[in-house]
């Protein structure tokens, strides 16, 4: 039974990777924390593995 549930839990996450729900998600975390004036951005780290050279 787990199993079952385990395969399903797997595929609704790559279908909501693929759609960019993640993404979506974390962006409308930080614009709501702005929004509170609760983010600080004193501390934070660019990763640039993720940043296309140019």
């Amino acid at each position: 039974m787990f199993r079952d549930i385990e395969v399903d839990a797997h595929r609704r996450f790559l279908i909501w990777s693929r759609a960019g729900v993640w993404g979506r998600l974390h962006e409308d975390v930080l614009h709501r924390l702005d929004d509170a004036d609760l983010l600080d951005l004193s501390r934070a780290v660019l990763d640039s593995a993720h940043v296309r050279a140019s």
